[in-house]
């Protein structure tokens, strides 16, 4: 086997500015702490499409093909990662951010895989006291967790989906001291709150300034009769 790795960008430049995935499985309080998030100066959210689950998913899948190539896993999995990196890198330089973040669909790809994907990267957890004790769901959450804490406290951070709902301005002060970020260069208004709290709001937008007011749809414009509740259930 070949024992060289790719550079990942990342890694270069430390946590300063590697890159956010905030998860969970309650995808309305995710969606409007990214938004919030997003609407800071150096961060951006990028569009959502489930690009780099997809891409680390064929990775995964097409190992019996690439070792041919006589490289490990772990080598096309960076390589993958560097790729994804760059692209988010160039599309939100040209909107003059510094760190992406994105808010992937729930455990697609799951926390202890992101950690070989990007590792530097840090981990915002929106966690649930209400969800049901049955299910796949705890599995999931578990797993989440356990892989969270084994990234350890400068990479993984909890916070409780009530917590959003109650409070976002507060919740995201304490989010923004966890990322190192500078909590008193983002101004957020009444009119970004409200913004952020309706329903999808923040899942399908990205600011295409700096200004929080700018804080636009992810994706190209809908169709009108889409609802707010079937453009939120398309992810799961």
């Amino acid at each position: 086997m070949h024992g060289h790795q790719p550079e990942f960008a990342g890694a270069a430049s430390g946590i300063g500015d590697a890159p956010i995935f905030i998860i969970g499985q309650e995808r309305q309080a995710v969606a409007r702490l990214a938004g919030l998030l997003g609407s800071h100066p150096r961060l951006g959210l990028v569009p959502e499409g489930g690009l780099l689950a997809d891409l680390a998913d064929a990775t995964l899948r097409n190992q019996d093909a690439l070792a041919h190539y006589g490289f490990p896993e772990q080598y096309w999995l960076t390589t993958m990662a560097h790729f994804v990196d760059g692209v988010q890198r160039e599309y939100l330089g040209r909107k003059g951010k510094v760190r992406w973040l994105d808010c992937p669909p729930w455990n697609r790809p799951s926390t202890a895989l992101l950690d070989r994907l990007f590792p530097r990267a840090q981990v915002v957890h929106v966690t649930n006291a209400r969800a049901p004790l049955g299910g796949v769901w705890p599995t999931a959450e578990r797993a989440a967790r356990r892989a969270g804490a084994d990234l350890g406290a400068g990479r993984y951070f909890q916070v409780a989906c009530e917590d959003v709902e109650a409070d976002a301005g507060a919740c995201l002060g304490r989010v923004l001291v966890f990322l190192g970020e500078d909590a008193g260069a983002q101004s957020v208004s009444a009119e970004l709150l409200d913004l952020t709290a309706k329903p999808a709001s923040a899942a399908r937008r990205h600011d295409r300034d700096v200004a929080p007011k700018a804080l636009r749809a992810r994706r190209a414009p809908r169709e009108e009769t889409d609802s707010p509740e079937s453009v939120l259930s398309e992810r799961p």
